[in-house]
């Protein structure tokens, strides 16, 4: 009898197990099924703009669900170490060093403002008076040499790094 017993309990055991192994997979399954739902506007943007054609591939938006989670979070790392925003206009040029040193004159910053198509046709369609983008540009640090005050001074040939910026882009 006390045979039967372990045998009818090892066989109990073994269905719990195997009872619990189901619902572990069934729930991994559910939540990333949830974790799908929630992705897939941003898989389908993926793939519009990187290659249409993958959608005859078969699961792939299951197939891209971790690769574009994470270039999700990647993306807000990057977007959380950003600078705050700042204004430019010919005013923030003569006032804030910062846009001084990012464009050479307040034209240069005007005709990057006003020849973008993209700013151009927010202000057109919008009506708003105000438009905010991410501001790219290339920094170019070049070794030169100048002259530098020290003390009362004029020493000549001091080594120097001139900074500049170009190519802006909206």
């Amino acid at each position: 009898m006390t045979d039967e017993r372990g045998f009818l309990h090892e066989v109990y055991s073994a269905f719990n197990g195997i009872a619990a192994f189901a619902q572990h997979h069934l729930a991994e399954h559910r939540l990333r099924q949830e974790r799908l739902a929630l992705l897939r506007d941003s898989i389908e943007q993926v793939v519009d703009t990187s290659e249409p054609r993958i959608r005859l591939v078969g699961n792939y938006a299951e197939k891209l669900l971790d690769a574009v989670e994470i270039g999700q979070h990647h993306c807000d790392g990057v977007l959380r170490h950003l600078p705050p925003a700042l204004t430019l206009s010919g005013q923030a040029w003569a006032m804030d060093p910062r846009v001084n040193a990012f464009f050479a004159t307040r034209d240069s910053l005007r005709t990057t403002l006003g020849l973008d198509p993209r700013v151009r046709a927010f202000f057109k369609e919008s009506g708003q008076p105000e438009c905010f983008a991410l501001l790219l540009m290339v920094k170019c640090e070049t070794e030169t040499f100048g002259a530098a005050l020290e003390g009362d001074l004029l020493v000549r040939d001091v080594r120097q790094i001139q900074v500049s910026f170009s190519n802006h882009q909206l």
